[in-house]
């Protein structure tokens, strides 16, 4: 169903849509980030530098707290509509995958179930992201489009009647084919064995950092970590950090062995979780074509120029 919204109405759409559940958009300041806000005044069409997991998730995210034998769990975080760039909702696909299919994650399920997911319509992408070379399907509850004169409104699933309102009338919209790029991403195949010095050429001037597993959209690795009350011992909590693939001591385990000791070995290790494991037991690639990790890379390491030297 299309509806269409008038310019002038925006504001009291958007205040009616804050009364009941909260909004996070992308918000324009020194650089666009994802935020919570009441009225969207400040929202751009444009795709955030920060996925919106480190908003959703934080970087200390608790799992629970105790008090002696008591225990408690988060409280249930209330419904929330997201305004997404196109990759930022296909990752939710990715991360839906990774943590309800199987062993369920119990905090990622109330989290995610309190969304509603808004992809916005975006003309000009980040030079390093290539969504548009990798999917055509969608995985948007609604979609904002803006036209000329206002708005137009796709609701996709029963989750996207969360935007109904009064300022919304019903209309016809034709949209447009999305097509995906003929590019040799689309049944790409990595060459046969290690490929040892593909990623020998582009680890040299990588420093580890993790910068490009921490900006991931689908990147969910954590490290659980307990923090204790030294004044009153009984009392903590446990929480999850953030962790990546890419640091040092990932992969260390008791009696000092580590699995991929070179950075060439963990570049290798991420491309190949990336773009072949998952699809096998998934059907589909983790990666989602948001250029992040090319974007953030304090050493212009390019994640698209790794895979033109892997492919057959």
């Amino acid at each position: 169903m299309f509806f269409s919204l008038k310019e002038e109405d925006f504001a009291k759409y958007v205040k009616e849509l804050s009364s009941s559940m909260s909004l996070i958009a992308p918000i324009k300041g020194d650089i666009a980030r994802y935020q919570y806000s009441k009225d969207l005044k400040d929202m751009v069409f444009e795709q955030p530098a920060y996925p919106v997991n480190t908003l959703l998730f934080g970087k200390e995210e608790t799992l629970f707290t105790y008090q002696k034998d008591k225990i408690s769990l988060p409280k249930p975080p209330e419904k929330t509509l997201c305004f997404l760039s196109r990759p930022d909702t296909l990752a939710f696909q990715v991360l839906d995958k990774l943590l309800l299919d199987g062993p369920e994650d119990r905090n990622y399920r109330k989290i995610r179930q309190s969304l509603v997911l808004v992809e916005f319509a975006q003309e000009d992408m980040p030079a390093e992201a290539f969504v548009d070379k990798l999917f055509l399907d969608d995985n948007h509850d609604a979609k904002l489009i803006k036209v000329t004169d206002g708005y137009i409104i796709h609701i996709r699933t029963k989750k996207g009647e969360a935007l109904l309102n009064r300022y919304l009338e019903k209309t016809a919209h034709e949209p447009k084919e999305r097509k995906v790029m003929n590019t040799f991403l689309k049944d790409m195949e990595f060459k046969e064995g290690k490929n040892q010095e593909v990623f020998d050429k582009h680890s040299k001037t990588c420093i580890a950092c993790g910068a490009c597993t921490l900006t991931c959209p689908t990147c969910p690795c954590f490290l659980v970590k307990d923090i204790i009350n030294i004044k009153r011992p009984d009392c903590g909590k446990r929480c999850r950090l953030a962790d990546s693939c890419q640091f040092p001591d990932f992969s260390d385990i008791a009696g000092g062995h580590e699995f991929r000791e070179s950075i060439a070995d963990r570049m290798r290790y991420r491309v190949y979780h990336k773009f072949t494991d998952f699809k096998k037991k998934y059907g589909m690639w983790m990666c989602v074509g948001c250029g992040r990790c090319t974007r953030n890379c304090p050493s212009n390491i390019k994640l698209i120029e790794i895979l033109t030297d892997l492919k057959k």
